[in-house]
């Protein structure tokens, strides 16, 4: 019985003897949990033998798109096409593949199907065996010792391929001696530089040749195993910490996500105090810190990803702007104080208009910030007012006060604008 798969010699051209290995192991491995089908992988001579124990294949398997892994989170493979396209880049690289099931030995090989006009194509020669099998033997010959060892150190759980310093986490497994390794349920991808670890995912979205992880899938899973790693192994937040300030590609995806686990945020925030000290927040640029040097706050520049998580620890600028901008350095003596007839003197205008401000509530002030002329504070009803003010004059004086007495007027459809025109009108008529 011969099958013309419509498969042709130049699909996946970049496929060669590890993307064949890959994926027919790949597949053997699903067998084992899909069907409970133990799997054993050996290799002796020149010969590579892939089983699973009590299980068969049916002609089915040989369809494109045939699958029972659809919607399987729990195989590596998803649209079961493995076994024919690994088989198709062997056979095209010249090893001798063999399939043993049942009652039946499947032989590939590339041949030209005139039920594909000409074409060069995939075919599956069926033969019956003398021997009925209980068990799916796939056995790829051509393969030296020396091929072999670097293709089996890409699976993790090949026996004979131990690894040690690694923790393990819901999302995969963070590996600490494989700087840059991504695997994908035990099965090697790729090496990305400049990482400080190697994951083992659970999941992640590859490319369509199966030999990049996409970025931004990456990204996030890499995000999702160090910070699982972190928060169970406090041992981990130094490491984390040094990740953060050098940008490494492992923690890039932090920009968007928030540091859980309250002995880790602790752990990162007495790192960041011991490395730049109290009253010191990360910033994105240089620029930042001419605002922030008025608040008596200082910036560093740090790779964005350490700007989101210290900035949700210690705070961010526009966080601290915000608390601080109001804040003042010194309450001063209104009687004390030089021009302080000035406020005296817009105080008496605004009673005379009918907007008395009571001595009680008013402080001449400070500003940390010194962009700030005054503020209205709405549960206490108090008015602060900078010092600076008085200096420029009884007008300035007068319009600053009116600005933050209207902010007390607003409300019943009121805009705070409409409060400062009534204000003015107001005082514009006592003075007539």
């Amino acid at each position: 019985m011969r099958v013309a798969l419509s498969i042709t010699r130049s699909y996946r051209p970049n496929w060669g003897l590890w993307e064949g290995v890959r994926e027919l192991i790949q597949n053997a491995k699903d067998a084992e949990t899909e069907f409970n089908a133990p799997m054993s992988i050996s290799h002796s001579g020149d010969t590579l033998t892939m089983r699973n124990d009590d299980c068969s294949l049916s002609h089915s398997a040989l369809l494109l798109g045939e699958t029972s892994k659809a919607d399987r989170t729990d195989l590596i493979g998803q649209w079961g096409d493995g076994l024919k396209i690994g088989i198709l880049a062997l056979v095209r690289s010249g090893y001798e593949v063999r399939i043993e099931t049942g009652d039946e030995i499947w032989k590939p090989a590339l041949e030209y199907a005139e039920e594909f006009g000409g074409a060069e194509v995939l075919v599956v020669n069926i033969r019956k065996s003398r021997v009925r099998r209980f068990h799916v033997e796939v056995i790829v010959k051509g393969i030296t010792a020396e091929q072999w060892a670097p293709i089996a150190r890409k699976f993790r759980w090949l026996p004979g391929t131990p690894r040690a310093n690694v923790s393990k986490t819901m999302y995969g497994d963070l590996l600490k001696d494989e700087p840059g390794a991504m695997y994908v349920r035990g099965i090697f991808v790729e090496n990305v530089a400049n990482m400080e670890y190697g994951y083992d995912f659970n999941s992640v979205e590859l490319d369509v040749d199966r030999q990049t992880v996409k970025y931004w899938s990456r990204d996030s899973a890499c995000r999702e195993v160090l910070h699982a790693a972190c928060v169970t192994d406090d041992s981990m937040a130094p490491k984390l910490f040094t990740m953060l300030c050098a940008g490494t590609k492992d923690v890039e995806d932090f920009r968007y996500g928030t540091v859980t686990g309250e002995s880790l945020r602790a752990d990162l925030k007495q790192l960041w105090i011991d490395q730049h000290g109290e009253s010191v927040i990360p910033i994105s640029c240089e620029d930042e810190n001419e605002t922030l040097v008025h608040l008596g706050v200082r910036g560093v520049v740090v790779p964005a990803a350490a700007v989101k998580v210290f900035g949700d620890i210690v705070g961010t600028s526009e966080k601290v702007q915000a608390e601080l901008a109001f804040s003042t350095k010194e309450v001063l003596d209104l009687d004390a104080i030089e021009h302080g007839d000035v406020m005296l003197e817009a105080l008496i205008r605004l009673e005379t208009a009918g907007y008395a401000v009571s001595l009680d509530k008013l402080e001449v002030v400070e500003f940390l910030d010194p962009k700030i002329l005054g503020q209205f504070e709405g549960g206490s009803g108090r008015i602060k007012i900078a010092s600076k003010v008085l200096a420029r004059g009884l007008a300035h004086t007068i319009v600053t006060l009116v600005h933050e007495v209207a902010h007390g007027l607003e409300g019943n459809g009121r805009t705070h604008e409409q409060s400062i025109e009534k204000i003015m009108v107001d005082l514009l008529d006592s003075m007539l």
